[in-house]
């Protein structure tokens, strides 16, 4: 079910959906880079820390430019054109 709009502002942080919670952790660990993605995970209400270590390392991907790491494939290249 897609949402429309954002959510108010004084909506609990443990009614948020997974999503949100999970951006909110993202945003408050780039404005926090001496905390830990534990801490990060505890102050939201994220149940799974290691959700939030994934979010962190594709976010980190992203922002690199993925390089030759992040490509998957590349296998079935036309060698010929065809006629």
């Amino acid at each position: 079910m897609a949402r429309l709009c954002a959510p108010h502002e004084n909506t609990l942080l443990p009614n948020l959906p997974k999503k949100d919670k999970i951006k909110l952790a993202l945003e408050w660990l780039h404005g926090n880079l001496d905390e830990k993605l534990a801490t990060a995970a505890r102050v939201y209400h994220i149940k799974k820390e290691n959700s939030v270590q994934k979010a962190w390392v594709r976010a980190r991907r992203r922002q690199e430019g993925g390089g030759l790491k992040g490509r998957h494939g590349g296998h079935n290249k036309i060698l010929h054109p065809t006629v």
